[in-house]
């Protein structure tokens, strides 16, 4: 009787992940924040693509999943995904909970940084160059990011509006001290040096604290454009300080 009655215990949660796992696709769409559109799903909750996925304003093309099925058990979707189109590939483990935000694990992306633009034509900026981002971790909330730690590069980077102005090689050091998300950003090889942070607090507001300083190779018409973007010290740099809420 106990051995029969273990059985039965070890067999009921193997069965239910087992029906949880099987069904279709679409039953695990309620899981997915308001801010993920996609035109199609295939599959089961186990295995399966979404076709034409947008998160937020960032395209991924079709993306392809695999779920982890015990945290299915307590009403949690774990599951790893990839996704590649031509100007962007990316992989990524995440975890859903309903109403609860998201958390994700070991993002990679690669690709063009113009895959970002649709973010960027807020603040009237273009950018063109490679991305390369490795984001140990990213938990996120209805009102910001709870947690970040990770780091962006940004290869041969080039600032096309609102001036144009060669920004070499930069890197963006993620980390999220005292309640916020802080970006130290630092660039190697452009026609100015790049140095200082942006933090990121809870509802989305930001504050920016960047500094851009001419060196002995910036070209005059580089130097001469700094105006645009604010009044140069005597140093002929320019640091850009200000506040808002992210537009979303």
């Amino acid at each position: 009787m106990k051995t029969a009655l273990r059985y039965v215990l070890i067999g009921l949660p193997l069965y239910a992940i087992l029906l949880i796992g099987t069904a279709p696709a679409h039953l695990a769409s309620r899981y997915l924040p308001a801010t993920v559109y996609y035109q199609q799903l295939e599959g089961s909750v186990w295995r399966g693509m979404a076709a034409n996925v947008m998160v937020d304003k960032l395209a991924l093309g079709d993306v392809r999943w695999r779920t982890n099925p015990l945290p299915l058990l307590w009403g949690r979707v774990s599951l790893k995904l990839a996704t590649q189109r031509p100007e962007l590939q990316g992989k990524a483990r995440v975890s859903l909970r309903k109403n609860q935000g998201v958390t994700i694990k070991g993002l990679q992306l690669r690709g063009d940084i113009t895959a970002l633009s649709p973010y960027l034509e807020a603040y009237t900026v273009n950018l063109s160059g490679t991305l390369s981002a490795d984001i140990d971790t990213l938990d996120v909330g209805e009102d910001g990011i709870q947690d970040i730690a990770g780091t962006i590069l940004l290869n041969q980077a080039r600032l096309t509006a609102p001036l144009t102005l060669a920004l070499g090689d930069v890197k963006a050091e993620l980390d999220h001290p005292q309640e916020k998300a802080e970006l130290q950003l630092s660039n190697s090889g452009g026609d100015l040096l790049l140095k200082g942070k942006i933090d990121l607090d809870k509802g989305w507001q930001y504050q920016t604290n960047l500094r851009l300083e001419p060196t002995a190779r910036t070209p005059a018409d580089v130097r001469n454009g700094l105006q645009l973007l604010g009044r140069v010290d005597r140093r002929g740099g320019v640091t850009l300080k200000q506040r808002g809420r992210l537009k979303r």
